[in-house]
């Protein structure tokens, strides 16, 4: 599946625990965006490739704030992740050289993640390609 622009495009929410997957490649544009716990264009979890860095960031009331930035091994434009969500933790993972990384784990007592939806956000003329994408109940 190919998908071009489209700011937020966006998936059903679990609303249970389990785990996404999904294979991207960056066909289009400077970063790979996902999102999760998307409430409305002004409040969401929003996770970025970029060249060498992984970048997870909390935007509430329309306000971004960096949790996490984490330096990548090799370039990243072609990738597979595993995000592994419950009611009160995200844990993404990349796949690495043929091992699954942690690259970040959230933690909030305060929310309540497998409400809000999953998505992409393709800005503009960015294109993003996906393969393999699915969602696994616990």
């Amino acid at each position: 599946m190919v998908h071009k622009g489209g700011n937020f495009v966006l998936f059903d929410s679990a609303g249970k625990p389990g785990a996404f997957s999904f294979a991207a490649v960056l066909l289009k544009g400077k970063r790979l965006q996902w999102l999760l716990n998307y409430r409305d264009q002004r409040n969401y979890a929003l996770f970025q490739i970029e060249k060498l860095q992984f970048t997870a960031k909390d935007v509430a009331n329309g306000s971004a704030k960096d949790r996490a930035k984490i330096a990548l091994g090799s370039n990243q434009s072609s990738l597979q992740v595993s995000i592994a969500l419950a009611a009160h933790s995200i844990t993404t993972s990349i796949l690495d050289g043929g091992y699954w990384r942690i690259v970040d784990t959230w933690t909030s007592q305060d929310t309540d993640f497998t409400k809000g939806k999953f998505g992409f956000l393709i800005p503009g003329s960015d294109q993003i390609g996906l393969a393999n994408f699915g969602f696994t109940p616990n």
